[in-house]
């Protein structure tokens, strides 16, 4: 009998290792998608607020310490790495004709160990980083190593507004000391988990060895399974996540804590319901949603979802609720995943739900702000230009072309001075 069960101890024991080793490793790719697009997305914003128009005036040489681009867009840099302590380093990258990759601009003080000053050669420049040149496409790469140290970097080009064409590089790079301490930090819940588990099995497999009839066994069995279903419902209660868990008849086995926030129903209300009540409080009626998913295949419930994304026995999805939170509305993150017995058959599903209102909020508002100042510049009734410090033309919108009767293109060609008359020029421009 013993025999027996320290058999079973170590199969169960290598499956939970395999199976902690298994979420571990997807949680570490799934943290690593995450964070690669978080550094791509803050590239891209940060490359959103450089001016091409400082960029194209670079020239790669000691005389840009003392130009009025170089300094704007040297502040600028600092101060995007001052409030990201993630990001180590914000530069811009330029290619000579060469081929040849160099800086044109850093976000380290004059004077530092890391400052690169306008011009200096950069010769560890990877084929991705080069690709970006050639073909425009943001990307993230790394862990790279250089003269510095090992980064991971996000790379977004920037281009001449007018013609399109890629004039410059700009490039974030993240230590890659600190990348891993964030994927260990994700990664910590798989492996705390697979190790609880690993305790539950050997204080359970203590307790049996410890009776010597079955009678006792059975008791010693059923204290564990007891102290087991305790501790997994406190796991998941604790779970930051909005969280449910149904059996496979479709009946409430878990609402936590979190989503007891997000709809105002407590688990009291909740456990032991089935009939689809866990959609009510998400979409005011009973039907199947993302979670059935795990029992059935079936078409009318992705219809009702904007996209659902399945990654092996896992199913993804997104949408915005206007009912949750008192009406206020929210735009949320869904995971599904199915329950096995030990027999591999499903007995049943859990769902978590992430609030993802603020971040959407961020990225609609940003993209509205575009648009605005776009139609307020193109469509205004006023004359709008944008001149660099010598008062050359930049930018016109069509009323302002209309007002002095030329092209957009014929008038980025000169400057206030060359369509002013030599009487009314100010002795100063």
């Amino acid at each position: 009998m013993m025999r027996n069960l320290n058999k079973w101890l170590i199969i169960a024991i290598i499956a939970i290792l395999a199976s902690g080793m298994v979420l571990t490793l997807w949680t570490v790719q799934q943290e690593e998608k995450l964070l690669r697009a978080d550094l791509l997305s803050k590239t891209h914003l940060i490359q959103g607020g450089v001016s091409s128009g400082h960029v194209k005036a670079l020239t790669g040489t000691e005389a840009d310490l003392v130009s009025a681009d170089y300094q704007a867009l040297k502040e600028l840099l600092m101060q995007v790495k001052s409030t990201d302590p993630l990001i180590r380093f914000v530069y811009v990258l330029g290619k000579q004709p060469d081929g040849t990759v160099i800086f044109f601009i850093d976000s380290e003080p004059p004077g530092s160990e890391d400052y690169s000053p306008p011009g200096q050669v950069y010769p560890e420049a990877s084929a991705i980083l080069l690709n970006v040149f050639a073909s425009g496409t943001e990307i993230t790469e790394g862990p790279v190593t250089d003269r510095w140290r090992t980064w991971v970097s996000g790379l977004v080009p920037i281009r001449d507004p007018q013609t399109g064409e890629i004039i410059a590089l700009l490039g974030t790079d993240i230590d890659a000391r600190d990348w891993t301490v964030q994927i260990i930090i994700a990664s910590a819940p798989a492996v705390i988990a697979m190790l609880l588990l690993l305790l539950l099995l050997l204080i359970f497999f203590y307790v049996l060895q410890r009776n010597d009839r079955e009678r006792q066994i059975l008791s010693a069995s059923e204290a564990a399974i007891k102290e087991s279903e305790s501790r997994l419902t406190d796991i998941i209660n604790f779970l930051p996540d909005a969280t449910l868990v149904i059996d496979a008849e479709g009946k409430i086995i878990s609402w936590n804590k979190a989503i007891e926030e997000m709809t105002g129903l407590p688990a009291d209300a909740m456990l032991g319901k089935g009939d689809y009540e866990y959609s009510i409080p998400f979409y005011g009626e009973r039907r199947p949603i993302l979670i059935d998913l795990v029992f059935k295949d079936d078409e009318e419930i992705k219809k009702k979802y904007p996209f659902i994304e399945k990654t092996g026995n896992k199913f993804f999805s997104e949408i915005y609720i206007q009912r949750l939170f008192g009406g206020k509305g929210a735009y949320l993150w869904f995971i599904v995943a199915p329950l096995y017995d030990s027999k591999g058959i499903i007995i049943g599903a859990i769902e978590t739900i992430r609030d993802i209102t603020n971040r959407k909020l961020a990225e609609d508002a940003l993209q509205k702000s575009e648009v605005q100042f776009r139609t307020v510049f193109e469509k205004g009734q006023i004359g709008m230009v944008m001149v660099d410090e010598r008062f050359r033309f930049l930018k016109s919108n069509p009323m302002f072309c209309s007002m002095l009767g030329y092209s957009q293109e014929e008038l980025l060609t000169k400057s206030f001075t060359d369509i002013t008359h030599v009487d009314h020029i100010s002795r100063d421009i």
